[in-house]
């Protein structure tokens, strides 16, 4: 029984992994190594066939999870608890090695706090996040993410909208446990799914309080875009990420269009309309659309304002083999009355040729 409850221990920490969102799914030789530079125990490894994870190597610190531009990695089944205080709702989590007690709001590592969590708490109303920290200077997963820099950018674009932000503070564990005792449950009621109620089980030892404050339980959280967890968005809302088009060296090849995972760029034809269309709500970084670029016509952008919406599309017919083509406006030269493909290699020129 014994090593059954451990087993489930060391397996519970393990991130889970949806394949199919991988980057490397969607595109095979996309440039993303992400979760691979960022781990401390060197757990994941890529060639040329998969991405894996080697679970005796891996310790479940969870830095992996906000890193990945897809949503692929999710950590355990971590949970953030909100308490009330004076009419303002605080979170509170912890790390491991701050030697608090394993279970509600103890993490492996605070770091692996993703952006969208942090968005998801401020828009539940949390405008103050307590954290309780260990040695960070000499650990070793300490300087590879850093949560509170992406609570900074964060802050950034909320500032730029008006709001107050949230309030993140790191103290040890005994000020920390002051603090939480010195506020209120918060009056909605606690959310459990199976993992973390298994979880309770293997904890029994541990003496839990007959009020159970509500958690905000990340495993259950389905994964979106930050951008389209800004509640606000107006011209000049500060993205966590957008993509950007060179006109000059867009030669309309779609390419982008097509493998873009979320929409962030769009073809729009009509006979009205005919652009690129960019929304930046929608774009994780994953830049699947930089990689397939073959002319290196799109950068991504991060925690800035968006100065492009769209790039206007002139619509034409190639004069060499009749396929209907769009190129961004305003492109000079003979590739303006050619598809991509007969502008690189125009086969018909040798049908006209004079020979002696």
């Amino acid at each position: 029984m014994h090593e059954l409850i451990e087993r489930y221990k060391h397996d519970s920490r393990l991130p889970e992994i949806a394949g199919e969102q991988c980057v490397h799914a969607l595109m095979e030789n996309a440039s993303c190594k992400s979760c691979i530079d960022v781990c401390p125990q060197q757990a994941w490894l890529l060639n040329e066939e998969t991405l894996a994870l080697d679970t005796q190597a891996c310790d479940g610190c969870g830095l992996c999870v906000p890193v990945c531009p897809e949503g692929a990695i999710s950590g355990g089944d971590h949970a953030i608890l909100l308490r009330e205080k004076q009419g303002e709702l605080f979170a509170f989590c912890a790390c491991e090695l701050s030697e608090a007690n394993s279970g509600d709001g103890v993490f492996p590592c605070i770091n692996s706090l993703r952006l969208q969590d942090i968005m998801l708490l401020f828009n539940k109303g949390a405008r103050y996040l307590m954290v309780a920290t260990g040695d960070c200077c000499n650990c070793n997963r300490s300087g590879k993410v850093d949560v509170s820099e992406r609570i900074s950018l964060l802050n950034k674009s909320l500032w730029a909208m008006g709001s107050a932000g949230i309030k993140f503070e790191r103290m040890v564990l005994n000020q920390w446990r002051r603090l939480l005792d010195e506020t209120m449950v918060s009056p909605t009621g606690p959310a459990v799914n199976r993992r973390h109620f298994l979880r309770s089980l293997i904890n029994v030892g541990v003496e839990r309080k007959i009020e159970t404050p509500e958690l905000l339980l990340l495993a259950d959280q389905a994964y979106t875009p930050a951008g389209q967890l800004l509640e606000e968005k107006t011209a000049q809302t500060i993205w966590p990420s957008l993509p950007e088009i060179d006109a000059g060296r867009c030669d309309g090849c779609d390419a982008c269009v097509r493998l873009c995972p979320h929409s962030a760029l769009r073809l729009e034809l009509t006979d009205s309309v005919s652009k690129y269309s960019i929304k930046p709500q929608n774009c994780t970084g994953c830049s699947i659309c930089v990689d397939v670029c073959e002319r290196n016509a799109i950068s991504i952008r991060n925690w800035e304002v968006s100065s492009q919406n769209e790039v206007p599309l002139e619509t034409g017919q190639c004069n060499a083999c009749g396929s209907p083509f769009h190129l961004p406006a305003g492109y000079d030269g003979e590739a303006a009355t050619l598809c991509r493909i007969c502008s690189k290699h125009n086969h018909y020129k040798n049908l006209h040729q004079v020979l002696e």
